[in-house]
């Protein structure tokens, strides 16, 4: 059997003293292992739990405490999440950056000729994207990209005045590559006056939530007068969570076959003793 000596020190109050004892290492690996894996294992399990927890934490949902978020879907749902962001459905919208943007900023393909000397030109400055007016070679409006609308055919944008949307006069058209009038708008003079209104983030979004005006008069009814949108209240795209329940609730379901089938047998006997003693 193989010894090790080690020292060991003891202190009782002000005085000291050392012993030396033999020791098998391989009791004492072992000894070791038992003791301290657990403690261990439940360190790391906790790190990764509060890591998760503060992940989760950071992240609020406009719609409530019971959604969580498409990203929360990907733990169980990985293959799904992942076709899913890149359906048409969850690019329905998209806050307007140079990556969700589709149509082309640089010269010439960056210009909608309107002719008698004016045009549209899709810029871009500093951090930010502009459909810029120009007539007789002078700038006469610039209106930012700040949501698009469409991933798929076409592209069309909007831009934020006084808490609503106004779309764009120009878009982007897949089939063509090229940038072209917005429906509905004129192909020799722009106007940015068309308001999108909270209706069209219904089949667009996935929450739009309206701000609540007094407009003066003495009436209860005037107090919820919903006549623009709240941009903190926006969550793009069709997510998950707008087909299907709340992350939250999901969380909460059972997961393995056994307490499926256990939750379905005593939710159908709770059933039954309803109905008998109805």
């Amino acid at each position: 059997m193989h010894f090790l000596k080690h020292k060991f020190t003891f202190f009782n109050g002000f005085h000291s003293a050392n012993l030396t004892i033999p020791l098998d290492y391989k009791l004492c690996y072992i000894y070791g292992m038992k003791r301290w894996l657990p403690i261990f294992m439940i360190s790391v399990f906790s790190m990764l739990f509060l890591n998760c927890a503060d992940k989760k934490s950071d992240y609020i949902d406009p719609r409530g405490p019971e959604f969580a978020g498409s990203e929360s879907c990907i733990q169980c749902h990985k293959s799904a999440s992942e076709n899913a962001m890149h359906s048409a459905h969850f690019k329905a919208t998209a806050p307007a950056t140079a990556e969700s943007i589709l149509g082309n900023f640089n010269s010439p393909h960056n210009v909608f000729d309107y002719g008698n000397n004016s045009k549209m030109v899709m810029e871009k400055r500093g951090d930010s994207l502009y459909q810029v007016f120009y007539k007789g070679g002078k700038e006469i409006k610039a209106y930012p990209f700040d949501i698009v609308f469409g991933n798929r055919n076409a592209q069309t944008a909007v831009y934020w005045k006084h808490k609503n949307t106004y779309e764009l006069p120009i878009s982007y058209y897949k089939a063509e590559n090229t940038w072209g009038t917005s429906p509905g708008f004129s192909p020799t003079q722009p106007y940015f006056d068309r308001m999108t209104i909270k209706d069209c983030y219904a089949c667009h979004s996935s929450n739009a939530s309206a701000n609540k005006v007094n407009s003066g008069k003495n009436n209860f009814l005037a107090m919820e007068v919903e006549d623009n949108i709240a941009p903190e209240s926006l969550v793009y795209g069709i997510d998950c969570e707008r087909c299907h329940r709340a992350g939250e609730k999901t969380r909460r379901l059972p997961t393995r076959k056994s307490e499926r089938q256990n939750r379905s047998f005593y939710d159908g006997l709770q059933i039954a003793q309803q109905q008998t003693a109805a």
